[in-house]
Formats: structure tokens, sequence, C-alpha cells
């Protein structure tokens, strides 16, 4: 027989359930333990049935040895067995960071007192309109999160519950029951029309005035002395420019380019080759392998932009020249002003700046989107589809595993391709 204990706790009245389950080699009794919580929107009656109901199906699977570890632990216990077991020699150390932010942020104080074997696909429901809500947000924005975020948890959480899967503690996943929210027109993919891009460009040559505030300056003696404000002209530095460029003629990620190294750029052929990638965690920057297999290519770029990165590099060389014994860096292609690789952030920084300084001087009246910066990595597909590229190129150009990845993210652009070839087949026939 079950022993039932009642307890009382904060958040209402529990039940530690102990069902006897014979002897060890030593003659010391073996107990399996658990807690039940009644759903309180039930009545007294509906709770004690589901009481009664309770216990007998874990008595009846410790009893007959069919009893899962997931009955036994919480949800933040299983969480802490998978971060320490698997997830820490298995991911990179950027993925387990962000899995971690998701998991503190939301995952875990929504689920942790949860057993793991409790957790519904209905429960998962709850969760994801619980994220929409006003006021959910840690970040201090307003707003519940979009849809993209919430499909992340989504990630998570399947990858967990899979995991425990694997392991034999769950009988099935429950997040393969249940989808998060669909995406909207407006969070769709962000990216530059063809007449955007050319004015993206030109933003790039444009010069700009930068505003000095005063400062403080010490002096190699130690004397400080006080520069006024002032007002300098200045132009993109040739290798953000470079950067860019590359990033739209490419279609690469931003930590592939960031561990780019001259030894990987073909000058001849006009190609470079992607078999790496920075990524950044615990407040460093190291080094690691692509997304997937797939993501190591070679990619050809235009002669135009051969011909601008061959003009940096001499740029580079010169500067490595000059900086003699202060040079720290190695052989990355973009670098910090001593030769060390460049940070993983700053390019995000400065084509912001490109976009706003272009919208606020330029042409306010027509502005360019204030897209991300891997935006001018969807920009490249998304061209190259209205292009007719077929979609084996595109998908080799960008890394993907396999093409099913290009259709399902670029799916909005291939339908408007497919539209103009089906236009473009009526005006063939009608002309004929």
């Amino acid at each position: 027989m079950a022993s039932i204990e009642k307890v009382q706790r904060k958040d209402g009245i529990h039940y530690k359930i102990t069902v006897s389950c014979g002897y060890d080699i030593t003659g010391k009794k073996l107990r399996e333990k658990t807690t039940f919580k009644p759903d309180p929107k039930l009545t007294p009656k509906q709770q004690e049935k589901a009481l009664r109901d309770f216990v007998y199906e874990f008595e009846h699977k410790v009893l007959n040895g069919q009893l899962l570890q997931g009955e036994k632990i919480t949800f933040y216990e299983f969480v802490q067995k998978w971060v320490t077991e698997y997830a820490k020699a298995a991911l990179e150390p950027s993925t387990l960071q962000s899995y971690a932010n998701y998991l503190d942020k939301q995952i875990i104080p929504y689920f942790g007192h949860y057993k793991l074997s409790e957790i519904r696909p209905l429960h998962l429901l709850e969760f994801y309109n619980y994220l929409q809500e006003d006021g959910v947000r840690t970040d201090g924005k307003t707003g519940g999160y979009s849809a993209g975020t919430i499909k992340k948890y989504h990630a998570i959480l399947s990858t967990l519950f899979s995991s425990a899967c694997k392991w034999e503690m769950i009988e099935s996943n429950p997040c393969d029951k249940v989808s998060p929210p669909k995406q909207s027109d407006t969070q769709k993919l962000k990216y530059f029309t063809l007449e955007q891009v050319n004015c993206f460009l030109q933003a790039l040559d444009l010069e700009y005035k930068y505003n000095y505030k005063e400062h403080t300056r010490t002096m190699p003696n130690g004397r400080q002395i006080t520069i006024k404000g002032y007002c300098e002209t200045r132009r993109l530095p040739l290798q953000f420019k470079v950067f860019f460029y590359m990033a739209l003629f490419s279609g690469s990620r931003r930590e592939e380019l960031i561990a780019l190294t001259w030894d990987k750029i073909d000058f001849e052929e006009g190609t470079i080759t992607i078999d790496c990638a920075t990524g950044y965690a615990n407040q460093r920057m190291y080094q690691k392998d692509t997304k997937n297999k797939g993501s190591n290519r070679l990619v050809a770029l235009p002669e135009s932009v051969m011909q601008l990165i061959a003009e940096y590099k001499e740029e580079w060389e010169k500067t490595k020249t000059k900086l003699g014994d202060k040079w720290v860096g190695s052989d990355h292609v973009f670098i910090q002003w001593n030769g060390k690789q460049m940070h993983l952030t700053t390019p995000t920084k400065v084509f912001k700046d490109v976009i706003d300084r272009y919208n606020e001087v330029v042409k306010p009246e027509e502005p360019l989107p204030n897209i991300s910066l891997h935006g001018l990595r969807h920009t490249h597909a998304t061209l190259l589809i209205s292009a007719n590229t077929d979609i084996k190129t595109v998908s080799s150009r960008l890394g993907h595993a396999n093409t099913s990845t290009t259709l399902n993210i670029y799916a909005h652009s291939l339908r408007k391709a497919d539209k103009n070839a089906a236009n473009a087949f009526d005006d063939i026939i009608n002309k004929k």
C-alpha cells in the first residue's frame, strides 16, 4: 500500500506519496517517492478522485518496474543533469550560454517545479501564450515576446525533452504535439531591395562629419592637456567597406568573416574559403567550426569585389609594417588598430551607424530600412532567387546543410520567383 502525506506549501496543498518496493541486497527497504499537486480548479471530490488515480498509477508502475526517472525528478533537476552530463561537452560555449539565458529567464521559473513527466503539450501552449503577454519580458521592453523568440524557446524545450526520451526518462516529447505561434508578415525576413542595395553601397563612400567633445589627454611626459571640442570630416575605413561588400556579395555569416584569414582568399581564382567561425562566450572570443558540415564551402566573388579586397590588403600590410613591435595580431583579415582580430560585435555597430547616417543626412524622406547585419545575407539570397538562380546554388553559397533549409527560410521569395516564371512563360506563349 502507498502511504500519502498531506503537505501545506506556499502554492497550495501537495501530497507526498511513498511506495515500498522490496529490499536491497543489504536488507534495506526500498522506497519510491513522488509528489502530487491537485488542480485547484477542480472541486474537492474531483481533486480526491485525481489523487486516487495518480496514486494507483504510480504504485502500479513502481511494483511492475515501469517507473521512469522522469516521474521522480523535477524539470529543474533534469536541466542540471542535462547541462552537466551532456551540454557542456556537446555544445559550443556560445550555444550553451544562449541556452542558459533562455532557461534562466523564463523556462526554469515557469517549469522548474514540475516533475519532468508531468509536462504535457497543453502546458507548452499555455507557456507560449504567457510569453506573448505584456509585462513578461525581463529586458524592460514593453509587449510580449515575438513569434521568432518563442520559436527559440520551443526549440530549446524540444532539445531537452528529446534528450529525456533518449535517456528513457520520459516516454514521448511533448513538443512534437504542439507548434509555437507563427510569425506575422511584419516579423518575417528583413532585407534590402535592389534599389536599397545601391543606396547602401553609395552610403559606404560618403563623407561625414564627426564631432569630438572637449576632453583631457595625457602626454608622454605625464602632463595633462585639455583638447577643445572640434569637428572632423571622415570616411568609412576601407576594411568596413570590404567587410560589408563581402557579406553582401558572398552571403557569409558575420562570425565566418570575422574568422577569415588571408590564406583563405584566392586572388587568382576569385574565391574565399569558409571553414571556421568565431564564437563569443564568457566574455571572450574563440575559434570554432562552422555551423554544420555544409557550411564549409568555397564561395566565388566578382572581380570588382576582389579588387577592393586587394586594395585593402595593401593597406593592411602597410599598417602592419608601420606598427612594428606594437602589432599583436596574426593573419586575420579584419582587425583592431593593433592587428588583433576584430571583435565580433564591431561590424554590427558600424553597420547600424552607416544606415543611421544615410537616413539622417542623405535621404531622410526615403530612408533605408533598419535591417540587421545578418540582413545582408538575406539580401544576397533573396536577390539571387529573384534572378532565377537555382536553389541548389543559392543553398551552397549560403552554406546550408541541405536545400530544404533554404526552401523553408526563403519560401516567400521563391513564391514570388515562381509567379514571375509563370508570367514569363505566359509572355512567351502569347508572343508566339
